[in-house]
């Protein structure tokens, strides 16, 4: 499912790599150890900057990315990153999910997971991520009670807000900031600063496609209703929430798939699977897109600045179907179309 973001990274590094090759009169200059310095004085240069606690706490899991190549004198700066974002944990709902989901990879959680959800309700009340942050520190036995409780608690939130464009914004924000960019994408940069841009963009969306994956796994298997029956309606009304309230493509995914899983009458099934042909699509013809970017384009095209744009400014789903239109590409399939396989 991280495909959607795979292919836009992908997308951007392929303008950038052209566009060294063209501008270089010996294309082995750009050597892969001088790329990783002008990565990492990118990344120094924006935590020499930082105005949070969560840019403190990205740029530091950046740093500590196997590309970053982290050397002993950069360990001061990563724990440094790290203690202040520990200071504004407890304020801050995308810091406390962010902690939860990265302690929860080692089986391990800073408090008790009812602690936590009930912290993260008092910061972003009604938001079903919180639970699905919390979801991550479940045993994996899908029928402890414990997921039942989950269920049932994201069933009751108001609406769904993931952190993905958040810690993209965040991201993108203190790269900026270290190249003397504008916060957010803006024309004036693209124009006169494509080079820094593109550069500051594949950064912060890769950092944020590492870091922006909780209890997904989790809430899937909890709702295989095959397996719980009882948590059907639950699980819908979760899918419901989430495929309304998305503003990420890997969610309205998540959200089609499980409306899939729990959709029961005949009826329900074949609304779902028009939703998921529609998708599909739609995902096909953006990788058709971005596979057939014109060689001679530049490092970041203006297309790729108008979705990277979009996605930051409203979010990514408004950015994709204003790509599609920039394509002459309906938003459902011709009739007879199927996946390839």
């Amino acid at each position: 499912m991280i495909l959607v973001r795979l292919l836009f990274v992908s997308m951007l590094f392929a303008g950038l790599a052209k566009a060294q090759d063209e501008a270089l009169v010996d294309p082995d200059a750009a050597s892969d150890a001088e790329q990783t310095q002008a990565y990492r004085a990118l990344l120094h240069d924006a935590a020499r900057q930082v105005s949070s606690g969560r840019e403190a706490w990205l740029l530091a899991k950046a740093l500590s990315f196997p590309q970053a190549q982290a050397t002993a004198q950069d360990s001061a700066l990563i724990a440094a990153l790290r203690e202040r974002a520990a200071s504004t944990r407890d304020s801050d709902p995308l810091l406390l999910r962010l902690t939860i989901g990265d302690t929860g990879k080692h089986g391990s959680a800073p408090e008790p997971a009812d602690a936590l959800h009930a912290q993260l309700e008092a910061l972003d009340p009604g938001n079903a991520f919180n639970t699905l942050a919390v979801m991550s520190l479940a045993p994996k036995d899908y029928a402890d009670p414990i997921y039942d409780q989950r269920v049932q608690e994201m069933a009751a939130a108001s609406h769904y807000t993931s952190d993905f464009l958040t810690m993209t914004r965040a991201s993108y924000g203190a790269l900026a900031r270290a190249r003397g960019l504008a916060a957010l994408p803006s024309e004036s940069d693209f124009t006169t600063r494509p080079s820094d841009m593109a550069v500051a963009s594949v950064t912060a969306v890769s950092i944020a496609a590492a870091w922006s994956l909780p209890g997904y796994q989790h809430l899937i298997k909890a709702c295989d209703i095959s397996l719980f029956p009882a948590r059907a309606d639950s699980c819908r009304r979760i899918a419901e929430i989430m495929f309304n309230d998305a503003d990420t493509l890997m969610d309205r995914m998540i959200a089609v798939s499980l409306l899939e899983r729990t959709a029961t009458d005949p009826a329900d099934r074949v609304h779902v699977q028009t939703l998921q042909q529609n998708a599909d699509w739609q995902l096909a013809a953006f990788q058709e897109i971005s596979i057939s970017r014109p060689q001679a384009a530049m490092m970041i095209s203006a297309e790729e600045f108008r979705y990277f744009a979009t996605m930051l400014r409203r979010d990514e789903i408004v950015a994709m179907h204003g790509l599609l239109a920039a394509h002459a590409v309906p938003l459902q399939p011709p009739a007879g179309w199927k996946k390839s396989e």
